[in-house]
């Protein structure tokens, strides 16, 4: 993943990129943070992008560090996070060791650490755990492969009633070329042209694990169905579509 992508999208970004945190259904973001953030003063967002968590982050506590590697992004958190002087907001790539930052009381990552890489992953979580304080918690919210399946499959299932058949049932959908099937093995999946890592459940614990995290929450941050189509028809109801959210301590 390149910053240069992403700049090129800062204008529109907050329009073009679906906001996990604005769209859960049932506020389970914010209710984590609450909840693991008691008597905690030094917050950190990793990947923040535009800042959509920052102003949420700087009334809650004292001090707030915005993360991202893409500076047209950081411009725009910077214009959105004017009237907070307790934000800093840094250029930074979670593929490298995070300078000057350490003893983070509470991380928090939206839809970050997608990176369709292994190692890119692995280096990232890496560094986000080598600033956080022995102890602190991150919440960690990431792209369910489960749910996109089930996204996927609903669709397949609304273009069959539409009286859809063969391989136009499979449009719109995940892509069915070699290369796609090839990702899609490893939980990444193109979306708008940007190859996003995607996990099953005890796919991601066994990462967190790996990298020296003790798992203490779990949930679901879920979508309404008119964020992922437009019109959707009346029978689709529950289950909604999915994000994973983790918090994991650092040991």
């Amino acid at each position: 993943m390149k910053s240069a992508f992403w700049d090129t999208m800062h204008a529109d970004f907050d329009d073009a990129v679906f906001d996990p945190v604005a769209s859960d259904v049932h506020g389970a973001f914010w209710r984590a943070v609450r909840r693991f953030g008691r008597g905690v003063s030094t917050v950190a967002d990793y990947g923040c992008g535009t800042g959509r968590q920052l102003p949420g982050l700087a009334k809650r506590f004292d001090s707030v560090v915005g993360l991202d590697f893409a500076p047209k992004l950081l411009e725009v958190a910077a214009a959105r996070t004017a009237a907070h002087e307790n934000v800093d907001l840094r250029r930074t790539d979670l593929r490298r060791p995070i300078a000057r930052l350490r003893g983070v009381e509470l991380g928090v990552c939206v839809n970050a650490w997608i990176m369709p890489s292994h190692e890119d992953r692995t280096l990232a979580l890496r560094h986000i755990r080598a600033s956080l304080a022995p102890g602190a918690p991150l919440v960690l919210v990431v792209p369910a492969l489960e749910a996109a399946l089930y996204v996927n499959e609903r669709l397949i299932e609304w273009n069959r009633r539409s009286g859809l058949r063969g391989r136009a049932l499979l449009r719109e959908g995940i892509e069915a070329t070699p290369e796609a099937a090839r990702d899609l093995l490893h939980g990444v999946i193109d979306l708008d042209r940007s190859r996003t890592k995607h996990f099953l459940r005890e796919e991601a614990l066994t990462r967190l694990r790996d990298a020296r995290f003790d798992i203490v929450h779990e949930d679901r941050v879920e979508y309404p169905w008119d964020a992922y189509f437009d019109r959707p028809p009346r029978w689709l109801d529950e289950p909604r579509p999915w994000d994973w959210l983790f918090v994991a301590r650092r040991t």
